[in-house]
């Protein structure tokens, strides 16, 4: 008791130790569990409702363990007279079982008597059972039907009984055999559970060193623990600002883009437009070589008009030739020196010197928060390292010792008297098996040959009569041996059954008067309520009643006290912002660079018109269908007017060919190219319309920011120094609460002694062995009960199948 109430003050002066963990990261783990040695022994099968019966039976003769209590406590105050009549008095509490145990007795002695009698008229006078002489309308009367019918069920109803004896009597030396290392092993769970006790303490323990160095280390690293998420506040104030300057640099960059590639366009369209000139001069040439000295041409109209106009037709103008890209280039030079990327990553670079900004103003009061923590972690391990481990050794030695016990009863005793059990019952169990054998055996043997004439009775009636009274004989010379054991087994077990098992079972009424004995002695633990709280799982603290005692509540009360005098000063902590400019000269004056481009101005659509001009001053489709109208025309031409006009228009056709390839290869590219050039002077224009407004927009909230972070900043900075104290203050409160569940509710819990020690006693010795010893008993007193009847009625059969004479009745 005194190693117990050292370990909960241990344990709370642990708890009073834990003073700032931060809540929102570190997370506290569970307990180690032990592992334990689990094996499980199937029960028999379908004895469960014999089991039920034998019970049922014994709570019908004995009294409840409550009637009997008082008795018991008076018994073990008186001496001498008195224990004899508080004897006295359980023998009249429990009435009916000594009514049992006289009928026991009555049982025995008639059953002496009987067979004494039985044997001496059979031996001196030949009269055992009557003279073998019977009646004519006896013989053929109903009586013989019903006596057979009683005897079978009888018999059936003593084989049932008898089975069950076999399966107990088997059952009983399985457990007998597994009982010793099932408790050793309950008791091995019982050192786990032991041993488990204090890791689970130094786990305790190492969890508050794990939030000890958490702390201490963000106090010696507060550039990050408080620097860090001042610096995130301002970071959400600048995302205005930051936004803005990511349009800006958005628009530069699609601007100065889209400009780079509408350069690159107009060169790509100049290129084209002397490649496309070369291409149709050679047409042209061609087609005045080729058609300008052909008849059949020259007699058709529409062919001479072709070749005569052929010069205007496919000649391009010099509008795109004279494109000037000289004003868009300068726009492109000026809007891309300005770095926006550049503003936002020296806005950045000035937020984050806030956390060594922290780091300088916060020394003093990181040093003396670290000490006070060095020296709580110091006090606890001093308190943790003071606890022996000779209560562990001793409980070590003595479950050893009782393990040895164990094997030593078991090996010199019990081995040896569960041999001679176990023939008993086998040799019980064959006797009634073999009586029921002979009148069954006997019943149909007389049956078979059954003669309602005595004398005219065959040999197989006569030795099925006989095998009756042998087994009647048997009945009465075993019964009242049977009778003894079954009144031995009745007492063990019963009074085991009402005043041991159900004793420590829901309501554990036992223990309730163990209580009250150990409570003369002045012991003060109950029992009562420390396996009732095991059973609901509770911890030690709960178990041993220890919370009235202890106060947690108040412990944590005065916890919290002292943290918020330790929190006060890094509330009243103050950190100089003065230093971080966000918004200077040369950032205002890039800006009011951009506003002197004069891009808001300029008719940069005018390059993408020009270039449009110039590529549809050539219309080469409608070319090619004027080449392939003359080419019908000439085809229509006859004779004599014409001579072979199928190869002119073939000429024609040819070259309308060429005019499409023309048209496919390099017009068609080229208008394309003006559709892209047109797309990106868009761009220039929409991105540039508002640029001054723009530039505007970025100065006042570069401005307005520079503002409040030395007009906010330090109010900023205050909360966050409150946020952090309140976050300590309140970590604090989830420690205390992870701390006092673990005491009350974890450390120690005991469900497992419950299920695996005490439950597996009880379900040994109760339910394995006492109900087994019970089912034993029961099926014996069963099969006595009807073996009595069953032997009147043996003899009475015996007479109509035994060969004897006959007579006008019977004697």
């Amino acid at each position: 008791m005194k190693n117990i109430m050292i370990l909960t003050m241990v344990l709370c002066l642990f708890l009073c130790c834990g003073h700032i963990v931060d809540a929102k990261n570190l997370t506290f783990g569970q307990l180690p569990m032990p592992q334990y040695n689990i094996t499980t022994t199937p029960g028999p099968a379908g004895l469960t409702g014999l089991y039920a019966m034998s019970v049922g039976f014994v709570n019908s003769v004995f009294v409840p363990f409550t009637d009997v209590t008082d008795i018991l406590l008076d018994m073990l105050d008186a001496t001498g007279n008195g224990i004899l009549a508080n004897a006295i008095k359980l023998l009249t509490l429990n009435l009916i079982y000594t009514v049992c145990m006289g009928f026991g007795v009555l049982f025995i002695v008639l059953v002496v008597l009987g067979g004494f009698f039985m044997c001496c008229c059979r031996s001196c006078w030949g009269n055992c059972g009557g003279e073998y002489v019977q009646s004519l309308a006896r013989a053929e009367s109903k009586w013989r039907a019903f006596m057979t019918a009683a005897l079978t069920i009888f018999s059936i109803l003593m084989i049932v009984p008898c089975v069950f004896v076999f399966l107990t009597n088997d059952w009983l030396g399985v457990i007998t055999k597994t009982a010793p290392d099932t408790l050793k092993l309950s008791l091995d769970n019982l050192l786990v559970y032991a041993d488990n006790v204090p890791r689970q303490i130094n786990y305790t323990t190492g969890e508050f060193s794990q939030v000890n160095n958490t702390i201490i280390s963000q106090l010696d690293s507060i550039d990050t623990t408080l620097g860090i998420p001042i610096r995130d506040r301002f970071r959400v104030m600048a995302k205005p600002t930051i936004t803005q300057l990511n349009f800006v640099d958005e628009v530069l960059n699609t601007t100065v883009t889209a400009g780079n590639e509408s350069k690159a366009l107009v060169n790509t369209l100049k290129n084209g437009s002397s490649s496309l000139q070369a291409e149709l001069g050679t047409v042209t040439t061609n087609i005045k070589a080729d058609l300008g000295s052909d008849t059949n041409c020259n007699a058709v109209a529409a062919c001479q008009l072709l070749v005569a106009e052929v010069d205007s037709d496919l000649q391009l103008n010099t509008n795109i030739d004279n494109i000037n890209v000289t004003d868009l280039d300068a726009v492109i030079n000026d809007l891309a020196e300005f770095d926006a990327q550049a503003e936002i990553v020296h806005i950045n670079d000035e937020l984050d010197d806030i956390p060594q900004i922290v780091a300088n103003d916060s020394g003093n009061v990181t040093q003396d928060m670290t000490q006070e923590l060095k020296d709580i972690e110091l006090e606890l391990k001093s308190m943790s390292e003071a606890i022996s481990p000779k209560m562990l050794d001793n409980l070590h030695d003595g479950v050893r010792d009782f393990q040895s016990t164990i094997d030593t009863v078991y090996t010199d005793y019990v081995s040896e008297y569960e041999w001679w059990r176990s023939i008993v019952c086998l040799v019980a169990a064959g006797v009634i098996m073999l009586i029921c054998v002979f009148y069954l055996l006997g019943i149909l043997m007389g049956h078979r040959s059954y003669n309602p004439h005595p004398e005219e009775r065959g040999k197989t009636s006569n030795a099925g009569g006989k095998l009756l009274m042998i087994g009647a004989g048997l009945s009465l010379i075993s019964a009242w041996v049977f009778m003894m054991v079954v009144m031995a087994m009745f007492t063990v077990g019963g009074h085991a059954e009402r005043y041991g098992c159900q004793a420590v079972r829901t309501p554990y009424e036992g223990f309730e008067f163990a209580d009250k004995v150990l409570e003369k002695q002045n012991f003060e633990i109950k029992l009562y309520d420390v396996v009732t709280s095991c059973e609901e799982d509770q911890a030690l603290f709960l178990t041993l009643s220890l919370d009235k005692t202890y106060d947690l509540e108040e412990i944590a009360k005065n916890i919290t006290r002292d943290v918020q005098n330790s929190t006060g000063k890094l509330k009243d902590m103050t950190i100089n912002l003065t230093s971080i400019e966000v918004y200077n000269t040369k950032t205002e004056q890039d800006l009011n660079d951009m506003k002197a481009t004069g891009v808001e101005n300029m008719d940069l659509l005018k390059i993408g018109r020009d270039a449009e001009s110039g590529l549809n001053s050539v219309d080469l489709v409608a070319y090619s269908q004027k080449l392939k109208d003359a080419a019908t025309a000439v085809n229509s031409c006859t004779p004599p007017t014409c001579t072979n006009a199928t190869a002119t228009a073939a000429k024609l056709n040819g070259f309308a060919d060429d005019i499409d390839a023309i048209e496919s290869s390099r017009k068609e590219p080229m208008s394309q190219q003006v559709t892209d050039l047109n797309a990106r002077l868009t761009i220039i224009v929409n991105r540039t319309t508002n640029i001054n407004a723009t530039v505007d927009e970025t100065k006042r909230v570069l401005s307005e920011f520079d503002a409040a972070i030395q007009d906010v900043g330090p109010v900023q900075v205050s909360e966050q120094l409150q946020v952090m104290g309140d976050d300590m203050e309140q970590t604090v409160d989830t420690y205390l609460v992870w701390s006092m569940k673990q005491i009350r509710d974890n450390i120690g819990a005991c469900r497992s002694v419950y299920d695996l020690v005490y439950s597996q006693w009880v379900t040994t010795g109760c339910t394995e062995f006492v109900n087994t010893l019970g089912g034993l008993w029961f099926s014996l007193g069963w099969c006595l009960f009807f073996i009595m009847p069953s032997a009147i009625f043996a003899l009475k059969l015996a007479k109509f199948y035994v060969r004897g004479e006959t007579v006008g009745s019977d004697g």
